[in-house]
């Protein structure tokens, strides 16, 4: 189900509910969850591990052990009552992204319970680890979603240093959907175009009500920020006479 966009502030607001097609990962709400506490020291994926190894079980009858079966069923939600939402926020640059990361992560490390009073959970870097720490966690989630990584997408992660995020980040996103939390992603890198959105559904998993929020900047006024920005990138080399300094107009018709 595809809800048309809502424009607030030029900020576009999209929502989804996505159902499920033979291109997703297999999850059904219900069904065996890796991710979930089996106990204070192990999560379920953990614990049919265990089984397998300790009495030679195959993964079907561990999943389908008493125990596991009690412990690790991801809740239901009701699609249009309970389930909770995850908040996408993309961005893109030089819309003032990182100004609002700066300000969520600086109220998060000065109190770190004033948005899950709120019920709404945003990762930690533990939670969301990778190269981008403090208020540019988020940006790690874009670089680990992108086709070719690093080498072949221009990114700032391989997929080694993808490998924590991996199992942080899933275990990050069932614990919240499993509390009914909604949560908060600010990144502006959503918008490059070698972002893998089916690996990105991967990691958004098991949330299916996600708003993606967009700010819009008339051209006008973005052209001369973005230009600055880039710019501004390039000082060290334009500095050492490798480049000439282009104008605004050189630059428009490169």
């Amino acid at each position: 189900l595809r809800l048309p966009p809502v424009i607030k502030n030029n900020a576009v607001i999209s929502e989804s509910t996505n159902k499920k097609t033979d291109d997703d990962e297999d999850y059904i709400v219900g069904q065996f969850c890796p991710y979930c506490s089996y106990n204070d020291e192990s999560f379920c994926i953990d614990r049919v591990e265990y089984l397998k190894q300790r009495y030679r079980l195959s993964e079907e009858d561990a999943k389908n052990d008493k125990l596991v079966l009690s412990r690790c069923k991801s809740p239901p939600h009701d699609v249009y009552e309970d389930e909770p939402i995850l908040v996408l926020h993309a961005g893109p640059h030089k819309t003032g992204t990182t100004a609002l990361q700066a300000f969520i992560y600086d109220l998060i490390y000065a109190n770190e319970t004033i948005f899950p009073r709120d019920n709404l959970r945003i990762p930690s870097y533990d939670e969301l680890p990778g190269v981008f720490a403090k208020e540019g966690v988020g940006l790690n989630l874009p670089h680990c979603s992108l086709e070719e990584y690093k080498k072949g997408s221009g990114g700032q992660m391989t997929i080694k240093m993808c490998a924590r995020m991996r199992i942080a980040f899933p275990q990050f996103m069932q614990d919240a959907y499993n509390k009914s939390e909604n949560a908060l992603i600010v990144a502006e890198d959503f918008d490059r175009a070698a972002i893998n959105f089916r690996r990105l559904r991967f990691f958004l998993q098991p949330y299916h009500r996600i708003k993606v929020v967009v700010t819009y900047r008339r051209l006008h006024d973005w052209l001369p920020s973005f230009y600055n920005q880039i710019i501004d990138h390039y000082s060290l080399i334009y500095a050492a006479g490798e480049e000439q300094y282009p104008s605004f107009v050189e630059w428009l018709d490169a």
